[in-house]
C-alpha cells in the first residue's frame, strides 16, 4: 500500500466573533463564489457536538436542508434544544452565512439503556479499508480519501462502494468528531453512484438524512450507494453506512440534476 496523501488545510479560520471564515476549500464546485455541502453539513454537525448532545444519549437520526447557497463569507451555526424527554430528545440547528439563514439541520437522540436489549448481527465488511485499492479519487482540497471499491451508475442500477475518511479538520483548533467525519463523508456518495458526466451535468445535494443505529467507531467509512433518477430533475441518492466493525447507519440525500456541468451559474 502507498501512503496516504499528506492532510489538506482546514476549511474555515475560525475568527474572534466565533464565526467560521471558508477558504477555497470550502468552495461550491457548482457554483463560484459559494460554499460547498461537504463544510456546510460538517460545520452543523461539529456545532451540534459541541453544543453539547444530550447527556446518556446515543444520536439516531441527523437531518440538513439546505434553503439557498451559502456565500463565501463568515458563517455560524447554532443550535437550540427543542425537547429533553426521558428517552428522546430533539435539537434544531440553523445556519447563517453573511448575515442570511442558508440552511437548517435537526437531530434526535435517544437514551442509552442501563440494561441490554435486543440486537441484531452486522457482518463485517468483505473488503477493508487497507484491502482496497489506493485509488485517491478526489481532489486534495475535498479533504477526503477514498479507497474504491466499485464505481456505481445509476442508469444501469450498480451499487458504488468506497471506503472514506476525513483528512481535514474544519479548523485547525478542533479535532474532527466521528460523527462529523460521517456527515462529511455522505456527499460523496452522489458522485460515488450517479455516473453523471460533471462536465455536462450540474447535480448539487439539497438535503441530507443520516439515521444512525449507532455511533461509528472508526475513521473509514464504507458508503454503498446507489442512485435513482427518474429523469424529471430530481434524484435520489440511497447509501448503507458500515465502518470495520459492521452497518452503523442509512442515508439518503436529495440532489437536482440539470444541464450545465461544474460552475454552472
Amino acid at each position: 500500500m502507498t501512503a496516504s496523501p499528506s492532510s489538506p488545510k482546514p476549511f474555515y479560520v475560525k475568527g474572534d466573533d466565533g464565526a467560521f471564515h471558508p477558504n477555497r476549500n470550502a468552495g461550491s464546485p457548482w457554483l463560484s463564489g459559494h460554499q460547498n455541502g461537504l463544510a456546510l453539513g460538517g460545520l452543523f454537525a461539529q456545532a451540534l457536538m459541541q453544543a453539547p448532545p444530550p447527556e446518556g444519549m446515543n444520536i439516531a437520526r441527523f437531518t440538513l436542508d439546505i434553503l439557498r447557497p451559502a456565500p463565501m463569507a463568515p458563517t455560524v451555526a447554532s443550535w437550540t434544544r427543542l425537547r429533553d424527554g426521558r428517552r428522546t430528545s430533539a435539537m434544531t440547528g440553523r445556519l447563517v452565512a453573511g448575515g442570511v439563514e442558508t440552511a437548517v439541520a435537526s437531530a434526535l437522540f435517544v437514551r442509552k439503556p442501563e440494561d441490554g436489549v435486543p440486537g441484531t448481527p452486522s457482518p463485517i465488511p468483505a473488503i477493508l479499508p487497507e484491502d482496497a485499492p489506493d485509488e485517491f479519487m478526489l481532489p486534495l482540497k475535498t479533504g477526503l480519501e477514498a479507497r474504491l471499491i466499485r464505481r456505481g451508475a445509476a442508469h444501469d442500477l450498480t451499487t458504488g462502494a468506497c471506503w472514506v475518511r476525513s483528512l481535514s479538520r474544519l479548523d485547525a483548533d478542533t479535532p474532527l468528531h466521528p460523527i462529523v467525519a460521517v456527515v462529511m463523508a455522505c456527499d460523496f456518495g452522489v458522485g460515488l453512484s450517479s455516473g453523471l458526466d460533471r462536465q455536462a451535468w450540474s447535480s448539487p445535494s439539497l438535503d441530507l438524512a443520516i439515521h444512525f443505529i449507532r455511533s461509528p467507531r472508526d475513521e473509514w467509512t464504507l458508503i454503498e450507494a446507489d442512485t435513482l433518477m427518474p429523469g424529471n430533475g430530481a434524484a435520489l441518492v440511497d447509501m448503507r453506512l458500515s465502518d470495520r466493525f459492521g452497518l452503523f447507519g442509512r442515508a439518503n440525500l436529495t440532489m437536482a440534476v440539470f444541464p450545465g456541468g461544474a460552475h454552472a451559474q
